[in-house]
């Protein structure tokens, strides 16, 4: 995808902005009087645009303009219908961002309306607030104007929720599917997509629009409310996470029945992203007793790696045996990891590659963490998995190795001088947090803005019984040790926008959080045995709040020093 600088004189620029008018007509010309709005569109003035480019075809296209000297509008954004959904405009915005800051700008204004939902959900996803209408829409009710500061002078909430932001969109899948398919020839025989985890509809939705007809039939099993519209062909079911429940079972079920009788020359379109585990599940024992040793995994404080090992031998479809049932059909499989070393048989419980793993691992596992098995489920972790598969082909796409380098990029474009620590940070979420807050110490003497990164899972052991995740734990831990330095914050957050069973993405902490929460009574130290960092931050305005973000790819900690 090519995104052109140009002004507005350029005739593609030109032709985008004659269809959003038109858009424009058919979506709010019978609720607005959009004539009064003609002055304001011209393109006269316009000396920054951008036009984006899908293989030589004009696909969208938006600019910017000067309105004070510190101010700059964002103007005529416009993605073509055929081409939303795919991330495109978020993109197109990001850039402009960026060219507005090149030009010295520290804010960025638009006016939309109420009426335009999806304009407002991108732009609030990109930062922008609703300010007062400004300029010539003061007196114009059904205008919606918003802003956000574009990089300079920010504080540092303000510089952790820009990093957040791009590091986030940096790991998108969309793009990075759309260039696994284009590699890819297929036979000549029906395609049938089965997407499994918390990414699974955007990276469906990606595929339905590089192959369109292509798709024979389709089944997306993600978590709930992650479906975010109808796929063309596909079904979509949302289920449990991180314990399965039956919408996960059915989802699957009917994933199987999709792919049941195949024909040699056929292909599964397997996108499986992490998270699949507990959504792309057909147990073989009783629901109610994978529930139980589920939980009981969450809480020993297995790493994901020996949850895995469990769940393959519990399992129909995992540790190589959905590839099995694919058979005779060829499964090409896209992966976006979400663990460590990106070892293909344990994201997801890898339902489509060989395992690694023995019967004796998993014996030894439920062994070390006295994990209460019945007889049954004992006796499952005897049976062995698949050890080789002729019929798959494997492309990772994205995993936190990429998220640790849209973090670095994002925390440079701020100012800071940046080390990535890790991108395989393994340990308890408090262990973790405390020695970012230790690093913090060290560095105060600094007369230059650092970052410090570290990107990986950690674990978190239950001795309460609280609300939080292990983000907002790593946050918190961190907040004791880091109380009291100056200019000086420690955030983490999951890319999948979740973490933990809460709403929230993660947590941030800074020199002043431990004697905030002090003041409202709050020990940090109790906080963190009772596993409640989730009120603990909320109280504190610490809560990172992003939504599904149609990525998972790990989480990534960041410690900021400013100045």
């Amino acid at each position: 995808m090519e995104f052109k600088r140009t002004d507005g004189t350029d005739k593609d620029f030109i032709e985008n902005c004659r269809l959003l008018d038109q858009d424009l007509d058919r979506r709010v010309g019978r609720e607005i009087q959009r004539e009064k709005y003609n002055a304001y569109n011209q393109l006269d003035h316009i000396h920054e645009a951008i036009v984006v480019y899908e293989g030589g075809t004009v696909v969208g296209g938006g600019a910017i303009r000067k309105y004070s000297e510190t101010d700059v509008e964002l103007k005529r954004i416009f993605v073509r219908p055929e081409y939303q959904g795919q991330g495109i405009g978020t993109k197109l915005v990001s850039r402009l961002i960026d060219w507005a800051k090149e030009l010295g700008y520290t804010r960025m204004i638009l006016e939309t309306g109420e009426l335009l939902k999806e304009s407002c959900a991108l732009y609030q996803k990109l930062g922008f607030e609703v300010i007062p209408n400004y300029g010539p829409y003061v007196n114009m009710p059904e205008s919606l104007c918003m802003a956000r500061d574009i990089g300079v002078h920010m504080n540092l909430r303000q510089d952790a929720d820009f990093i957040i932001r791009e590091s986030i969109q940096k790991v998108l899948p969309d793009e990075a599917v759309r260039q696994a398919l284009n590699d890819k020839r297929f036979d000549t025989g029906d395609i049938y997509v089965v997407a499994a985890g918390k990414a699974a509809w955007e990276m469906a939705n990606t595929a339905a629009a590089v192959l369109q007809d292509r798709i024979t039939a389709g089944v997306v099993c993600t978590k709930y409310s992650h479906v975010k519209g109808e796929i063309p062909g596909v079904t979509c079911f949302e289920g449990g996470h991180p314990v399965p429940d039956s919408n996960s079972f059915r989802g699957t079920q009917a994933a199987l029945d999709l792919v049941s009788g195949l024909k040699k020359e056929d292909t599964v379109l397997f996108l499986l992203s992490g998270g699949g585990s507990a959504l792309f599940e057909k147990p073989l024992i009783a629901e109610e007793e994978l529930a139980d040793i589920t939980g009981q995994l969450l809480a020993c404080g297995a790493d994901i790696k020996e949850m895995n090992t469990i769940r393959k031998r519990l399992s129909g479809v995992k540790g190589g045996r959905f590839a099995q049932l694919c058979e005779p059909a060829h499964v090409y499989s896209i992966v976006l990891s979400d663990v460590l070393g990106d070892p293909l048989d344990m994201i997801a419980s890898g339902p489509a590659y060989p395992d690694s793993t023995t019967c004796a691992d998993a014996v030894r596992i439920a062994e070390k963490y006295q994990l209460k098995l019945n007889d049954e489920a004992r006796r499952l972790l005897e049976n062995e998995t698949p050890k080789q598969l002729s019929n798959v082909e494997t492309v990772i796409t994205g995993s936190v190795r990429n998220l640790c380098e849209a973090a670095k990029n994002a925390c440079e474009e701020l100012g800071y001088k940046t080390v990535v620590l890790t991108d395989q940070l393994d340990c308890q979420a408090k262990e973790a947090g405390a020695f970012l807050g230790a690093i913090a110490k060290s560095h105060q003497e600094t007369k230059k803005s650092l970052a410090f990164i570290a990107g990986g899972e950690t674990v978190v052991r239950l001795t309460g019984h609280g609300k939080g995740g292990r983000n907002q734990e790593l946050a918190l831990a961190a907040a004791d040790k880091i109380a009291g330095l100056k200019e000086t914050a420690v955030f983490s957050v999951g890319s999948d926008g979740t973490d933990g069973p809460t709403d929230a993405a993660g947590g941030y902490c800074d020199g002043e959080t431990k004697d905030v929460l002090a003041r409202a009574g709050i020990r940090i130290f109790e906080t963190l045995e009772e596993n409640d960092a989730y009120h603990a931050l909320e109280r504190s305005g610490g809560l990172i709040i992003t939504g599904a973000t149609g990525t998972n790819v790990n989480d990534v900690a960041v410690l900021l020093i400013k100045r």
